[in-house]
């Protein structure tokens, strides 16, 4: 699934131009994942606390009614909440990996060169090229290069990384269920020997909607992107 993550944004109270989209489609998930670690270890560490304070309070008490006392299994509720915060963290990335790794693709589609020597867009070379998504931004800045190097980044782990793992985990699942529960929707109408499909048409959208764009030649490209 293609699910555009901007639309859902407030546009009338945050008017966002390419960079702050790309921000957002880059490090939303990764915050959603670190937030969810902190929530589930503040909350597992207070269980922690409570159940130590009331096992204290259970060894003082010394009425003939401390036996009614019921110690709750905090252990296997926490276990519960981990992996409830676990499968949406990762059906999140599922869904929305393909507008990610579109966005983070967005960033190497520049124009061609333009003839701009004397003028104010002209970058010191004389020519300069555009953002395709965004022709507000030049492709020869000092800002648009720090985004560059961020974007290597964000495809090495978006279209590199996490194809990966996925690989790896569904190609353990039975050994490592509770990794692999949250993907196993991938593979429930597959048969058990092309368990690799849906990774495989995940690495395929990522070339068609995103390798591609590393093509200067738009003809060459129009003719990958047809034979894709």
């Amino acid at each position: 699934p293609n699910v555009n993550l901007a639309k859902y944004l407030p546009n009338m109270c945050l008017q966002m131009d390419f960079y702050r989209k790309f921000l957002v489609s880059v490090f939303w998930w990764p915050v959603i994942f670190l937030l969810a670690l902190l929530f589930w270890v503040g909350w597992h560490g207070g269980s922690l606390l409570i159940h130590r304070l009331s096992r204290e309070w259970k060894t003082a008490r010394t009425s003939s009614d401390s036996s009614v006392f019921i110690e709750k299994p905090s252990g296997v509720v926490g276990f519960g909440l981990r992996r409830r915060l676990y499968k949406g963290v990762v059906l999140l990335l599922v869904f929305f990996h393909n507008t990610i790794c579109t966005v983070v693709f967005s960033l190497f589609d520049c124009s061609e060169e333009y003839d701009t020597q004397g003028s104010r867009y002209d970058g010191g070379s004389g020519s300069t090229q555009y953002l395709m998504v965004d022709m507000s931004i030049t492709c020869h800045d000092s800002l648009y290069r720090s985004y560059k190097a961020g974007a290597y980044a964000g495809v090495a782990f978006y279209a590199g990384v996490i194809p990966l793992l996925f690989l790896v985990v569904l190609r353990r699942r039975d050994s490592n269920g509770f990794l692999a529960r949250p993907l196993e929707f991938l593979v429930h109408e597959l048969n058990p020997e092309t368990w690799w499909f849906e990774v495989l048409a995940l690495v395929f959208r990522i070339v068609f909607t995103g390798v591609v764009l590393f093509i200067k030649d738009v003809s060459f490209r129009l003719v990958v992107g047809q034979l894709l």
